[in-house]
């Protein structure tokens, strides 16, 4: 992961002074060096950072500089990874490392029926590796509109509908009040022990959030009755100073992420 970091800051810097986000150029220009400076990595690889780094320069529109870590996450795609049913075989510098996959049962029919793209590979605090697979399918037919149903997202409420349901965020204010003490004593006593199990609780309240997004998006987008649902607009919410209490509910709402969860759900189903 180093040298494909390596890689990656050299391609960045070249397009930078260059001016240039262009693929063919950048493998012109430095493909066969890199392959001289690190002849461990497979050459697919090179490639495939290669276009990461392009296509990174060309998001950002040279407005920032990007770069990568030593133990930031790899793209893989059909260059540098297989998958066969569910062996999933992994290009590596010491040759392709296999992987039998187990995939949950809720998770099945996509695996089985979407088309597989590639995946991502990253290195957690923790010191463990993660592949997060990437599937395609064709976008669903717009559904003939059958009914409209307004929500608006809220602290007190996590969604208010427009004909009378209330989902409160009851639950999650007090989940997350716990989890706030929790880290602020662990700071606070600033022992091993407790460093530990800080990096334990490391994104636990972020794994919930996620979870309750996506039951609650779910829950939303099932409704037989309603195909189109509309938000008010959040954007900038968090930019004006309200008081200390209530920055602070706002740091941890996560209101977009269920918005775009709500987005694929609805138009999946």
């Amino acid at each position: 992961m180093a040298q494909c970091a390596e890689i990656f800051n050299t391609h960045v810097d070249w397009a930078i002074e260059n001016g240039t986000y262009n693929k063919s150029k950048a493998h012109d220009a430095l493909y066969f060096e890199l392959r001289a400076k690190h002849p461990d990595v497979p050459s697919a690889f090179v490639q495939a950072v290669r276009d990461t780094a392009m296509e990174a320069v060309k998001a950002t529109k040279f407005k920032r500089v990007c770069r990568k870590k030593p133990t930031s996450g790899l793209r893989y795609d059909k260059r540098t990874m297989t998958l066969r049913g569910r062996l999933l075989t992994l290009s590596s510098m010491a040759g392709r490392v296999a992987v039998v996959l187990e995939v949950p049962h809720y998770f099945e029919e996509v695996f089985d029926t979407w088309h597989f793209k590639g995946a991502n590979l990253t290195y957690d605090a923790q010191k463990r590796f993660w592949v997060r697979l990437v599937f395609e399918t064709a976008t669903p037919e717009a559904l003939v509109e059958n009914g409209i149903q307004g929500l608006d997202r809220g602290l007190y409420h996590l969604v208010s509908t427009s004909d009378g349901q209330f989902l409160s965020a009851s639950q999650v204010r007090a989940i997350q009040r716990r989890y706030l003490h929790n880290r602020k004593k662990l700071q606070q006593k600033g022992t091993l022990s407790a460093k530990r199990r800080l990096r334990a609780m490391s994104g636990r309240e972020k794994r919930f959030m996620r979870d309750k997004n996506h039951c609650l998006s779910k829950q939303i987008a099932r409704q037989p009755q309603f195909t189109t649902f509309v938000l008010e607009d959040l954007s900038g919410i968090r930019a004006k100073r309200r008081g200390k209490q209530l920055n602070k509910w706002l740091s941890s709402w996560t209101f977009h992420q269920f918005e775009m969860f709500l987005s694929y759900k609805a138009e999946a189903l």
